[in-house]
């Protein structure tokens, strides 16, 4: 023999039937708490507060990082040669 019963209900209807607790409240209190917790700190991922904690930990490093970004184009360049048409060097 074989039954098959089909349920049409929402979640928040099924939880009291099944006798499972209302986690409502507590996930609101978590979500306002996490709001919360990324809106006092959105300052600290900003970019500028960003570049300038790296750059305090090393007073060389902003000068490191403006000849590297002036490198990395000049690296993915091809490099140019003197040549004719059948690869030939002059």
């Amino acid at each position: 023999m074989k039954v098959n019963v089909e349920v049409d209900c929402t979640p928040l209807e099924a939880r009291p039937f099944f006798g499972l607790p209302d986690v409502q409240p507590m996930q609101t209190a978590v979500m306002d708490k996490l709001q919360k917790q990324m809106l006092s700190n959105i300052e600290k991922i900003s970019p500028e507060s960003l570049m300038q904690s790296w750059f305090t930990f090393d007073p060389k490093l902003a000068e490191r990082f403006r000849t590297c970004s002036w490198r990395w184009p000049a690296s993915a360049a091809p490099a140019r040669r003197n040549s004719d048409r059948h690869g030939q060097e002059r």
